[in-house]
């Protein structure tokens, strides 16, 4: 498994809505579902429900 690399924007957009790294990780590795990014492959996003934030919706690209 490859770690991950995150990008400025990511740890800054982490930082501000108070996103976990585990939560991150946690989609990445074991998302509840995944659909092709709009800009085409290799992309995908993947998405989680988090039990810490009421199930709201983690959207990891």
């Amino acid at each position: 498994m490859k770690p991950l690399r995150y990008t400025t924007h990511c740890e800054t957009a982490m930082a501000e809505r108070l996103i976990d790294p585990d939560w991150v990780l946690a989609t990445v590795h074991k998302p509840d579902w995944v659909v092709f990014d709009p800009s085409g492959p290799p992309l995908e996003r993947r998405f989680r429900a988090v039990a810490e934030r009421e199930k709201r919706i983690l959207r990891v690209v």
